[in-house]
């Protein structure tokens, strides 16, 4: 009976010493080169070298040494070619991991490509009726197993290492073109992105949903995947639509700003107040739908704010920091998950993905909230304050489901309307929760309203009867003259900014 031969070139050794010698015993010769031959070697574990396959010159490192024609036609006709290779357990090296050090250069980075070794594991699965490949260490304890009671490995089974070694593969130069790839500039033909897991969670939107996090290869960890769970149970699915929601509004403030979010929906938000205010203000938003939100802050949380925060129900509170006061304020809520965010930084290339039966649809990410110049398209221009009220309810209105709209006084929502099938009914909702968790504004509050979509003539109507002082909203449509001419009537201030903000 002819000799087996396994070839081992690995990157992750974990376990590769233990597997050389179980296939040793197993009857196999073993080939090897580089850093996993010096190791064998030292394990004292009997091998052929690649170098003495073939007379190759002395200068070649070994990754040119990998190249060589031999090892090639020993993985891909072993029946045919003089030496045979029947198993190949080959990984390349974590180029993910490597770049996200952030303290190597490119050049530094591209040493760590092996193209031999990435063109022999293909080979190896490309020829899996008659080769196994292996990729993960973890799959080397079944094999041994399987070899050593059956000899061989079934066919579904080759199959299923070989799918693995090619998605190995693949995640590999993905990582190594999304590290290249700095700036997103186009929309590409053929498109591959590399993931890795960044934690399994519990279940998705649902208990009988399975679900996980993955986070884009090739770049320091940052986003949701970089937050840190300082208290509370892990995340759920749930959680992170919230949390992503609630953190891409206060990043995007520039003054100290709380959210409160639930389903992915805004609850309220405040800005440009104390922290503890701001918080105070958000939850006065919509005190009936508060409990059990998620809360987020761009700065960090002081012991006042913490107090206000232990006093009623929330699933999470996210910021920047805690400070250490604050921590031991909140310590003592065990159901509360704490988390912090360091960076609030949106990265210039990042794109928006939604999955579609059978695809993605794919966007720039929304970047754009104001125009340069806002116009004011009524005979009464808004008041300073009135702008200022009209800026902030316009972002709040851009991080709210469509159809949105955002009723606010000073830089404070109350009363949210989202989701809605038209603008009419998002101003409806809205209007209604202001007059029942708000019924008396004080005169020096103005109130004003934010549309994320265009308005229509019975838009205005309904905000009319409300005392409504100024309307932000995009503008653009045939309905214009006439929604103009109506403000006018009644002294509204409206400005157009030419810009829509739908979000589903």
């Amino acid at each position: 009976m002819e000799q087996k031969t396994a070839l081992l070139y690995v990157s992750d050794r974990t376990g590769i010493v233990e597997f050389a010698f179980e296939l040793s015993r197993l009857g196999y010769a073993i080939v090897s080169a580089g850093a996993t031959a010096k190791l064998l070697l030292q394990a004292e574990v009997v091998i052929e070298e690649v170098e003495n396959l073939a007379d190759l010159p002395e200068p070649w490192d070994v990754r040119l040494k990998m190249t060589q024609p031999r090892l090639f036609a020993g993985l891909s006709m072993p029946g045919a070619a003089d030496m045979h290779i029947d198993l190949a357990a080959i990984n390349l090296y974590p180029i993910s991991e490597i770049a996200e050090k952030g303290y190597l250069s490119e050049t530094e980075v591209m040493e760590y490509i092996d193209p031999g070794a990435s063109a022999l594991l293909k080979a190896a699965a490309r020829n899996f009726t008659q080769v196994i490949s292996l990729c993960d260490p973890m799959d080397y304890e079944d094999t041994v197993s399987a070899l050593s009671e059956f000899k061989d490995i079934h066919l579904k089974r080759r199959r299923e290492l070989a799918a693995k070694s090619f998605s190995h593969c693949s995640y590999h130069d993905a990582t190594v073109a999304q590290y290249l790839a700095h700036d997103w500039t186009a929309f590409p033909e053929e498109w591959v992105i590399g993931l890795k897991k960044n934690q399994d969670i519990k279940f998705g939107e649902n208990p009988h949903q399975k679900a996980a996090l993955y986070r884009r290869t090739g770049e320091r960890p940052w986003g949701l995947p970089a937050a840190k769970l300082l208290q509370g149970s892990a995340l759920s699915f749930n959680h992170y639509l919230d949390l992503e929601t609630a953190w891409d509004l206060v990043s995007e403030q520039t003054d100290s700003a709380c959210a409160l979010v639930k389903h992915a929906s805004l609850v309220g938000a405040a800005a440009g107040y104390r922290l503890s205010e701001n918080f105070r203000l958000a939850w006065e938003s919509d005190p009936a739908n508060a409990p059990g939100s998620l809360v987020a802050f761009n700065r960090e949380v002081d012991a006042e704010t913490a107090k206000q925060i232990a006093d009623v129900y929330l699933e999470c509170a996210v910021a920047p920091e805690f400070s250490q006061e604050a921590a031991e304020v909140l310590k003592l809520k065990k159901d509360l998950r704490i988390i912090t965010l360091p960076s609030s930084l949106i990265a210039a290339k990042e794109i928006n993905i939604h999955p579609i039966s059978g695809g993605l649809l794919v966007q720039e990410q929304n970047q754009h909230t104001l125009p340069v110049e806002i116009r004011a398209v009524t005979q009464r221009a808004p008041t300073e304050t009135e702008m200022h009220t009209l800026k902030f309810s316009w972002l709040i209105a851009k991080h709210t489901k469509s159809s949105a709209a955002v009723l606010s006084c000073g830089t404070r929502t109350i009363g949210i309307g989202s989701g809605q099938p038209s603008a009419t009914e998002a101003i409806r909702i809205a209007l209604f929760k202001s007059r029942n968790r708000h019924p008396i504004l004080a005169p020096s509050d103005s109130l004003v309203l934010a549309s994320d979509g265009p308005l229509s003539m019975d838009c205005i109507v309904e905000a009319m009867h409300t005392g409504v002082q100024a309307i932000i909203q995009p503008g653009g449509t045939s309905h214009d003259n006439h929604t103009v001419h109506a403000c006018n009537q009644k002294g509204i201030s409206m400005v157009f900014t030419g810009l829509r903000h739908f979000r589903h």
